[in-house]
Parts: structure tokens; C-alpha cells; sequence
């Protein structure tokens, strides 16, 4: 299973330099998209690629997250208002949020989070018929999200995505049944 971490081929590694350059960034395109920001930021940065400008971030994220409760803890003593909040929310099992994304991809994977929490209940309850349609679902959001990557004219410059959808294999597997025809 190490194999599939989640980060076994990152660049961990940030300079001061780096650091600088994305703090910049993020506050220059703070009012853009999320991952119109992490795109713009990933080109500025010649050995960073997108994910780790975004794991990055999250980093940071968490460490401000970790520094809330203790920041908030000195403000309650000295009497001071602990109305501060986290920039960006974290998934409870480590991923990236994905209404930190934001837009119709934010959209769209969230709707993908679902349906396949609800597969995942289907399975446990035997009821894997229903599932046929939730994976169709799953499929079209994922081509919507690879589309609207491909629309971002910053993400035409980034290398191309390692995987892609096969999506005759998915359609052969995710073939829709004729409907059932009542018999008179």
C-alpha cells in the first residue's frame, strides 16, 4: 500500500526563496479561483509542479489551524476577541478540500465525494445495482473536471496529466441496460 501514497514522488522541499515567491503569489491572486491561483503560482515556481504548490498551501493551512487554538488561548488571556479562523478547511483523512477549490470543479468533485459515499453504503447493503448510475454520474463529473482543467489557458502549459480516462473501457463497463418493457 506505500506504493500509492499520496506523496512519494514530491518535491518536499521549499527554500525561503520559494516560500517568499508563493506567499507573494497567494496574496496576489488571492481573489482568483483557487486553482487558477495554485496554477498561476505553479508556473512562476520552475521546480514545483501544481501538486505541490497545493500541498503546500494545505501545509501551511494546517500549520495556522494548529496555531488557532493556541493563539486563540494567549488572546482569551490578554482579553482579546478570538474571532480568527483557518484559511482553508481540511479533509478529515488528509485530502485536499474540495470546496478549498472552489467554482464548478469544487462543484463537481463534491458531487463525486457523495456519490461515492454512496456507493460505498450500497456495497455494504448488497444493493450494487444501484451503483450503476451513481458511477455514470462519477464518470461525467470527472470528464467535466479534466474539460475545465483544459480550459484554463494556464493549465495548457502545465505538463499533461500522468493518467487518463479510458473512457471506452468505462463506457463498455457502464453500459446502461435497455429499459425493462412491461409485459400486457
Amino acid at each position: 500500500m506505500a506504493a500509492l501514497k499520496h506523496n512519494a514522488y514530491l518535491n518536499n522541499e521549499w527554500t525561503p526563496e520559494e516560500q517568499s515567491v508563493l506567499e507573494e503569489l497567494l496574496a496576489k491572486y488571492s481573489s482568483d479561483n483557487k486553482m487558477h491561483c495554485y496554477a498561476q503560482i505553479a508556473l512562476q515556481l520552475k521546480d514545483k509542479c501544481l501538486r505541490d504548490v497545493i500541498l503546500r498551501c494545505r501545509w501551511m493551512s494546517e500549520k495556522l489551524t494548529d496555531l488557532l487554538p493556541k493563539l486563540t488561548n494567549i488572546a482569551n488571556q490578554a482579553n482579546a476577541s478570538p474571532n480568527a479562523q483557518a484559511i482553508l478547511p481540511m479533509d478529515s483523512d488528509g485530502g485536499i478540500f474540495y470546496q478549498a477549490i472552489g467554482g464548478l470543479t469544487g462543484k463537481l468533485l463534491e458531487q463525486n465525494v457523495q456519490a461515492l459515499d454512496q456507493i460505498s453504503a450500497n456495497f455494504a447493503a448488497c444493493k450494487i445495482q444501484e451503483n450503476i448510475n451513481l458511477l455514470l454520474q462519477t464518470q461525467s463529473n470527472i470528464v467535466n473536471v479534466a474539460n475545465n482543467l483544459n480550459d484554463i489557458s494556464e493549465m495548457k502549459r502545465m505538463p499533461p496529466l500522468p493518467v487518463k480516462l479510458n473512457e471506452e473501457l468505462a463506457n463498455s463497463i457502464l453500459q446502461q441496460p435497455p429499459p425493462v418493457q412491461e409485459k400486457s
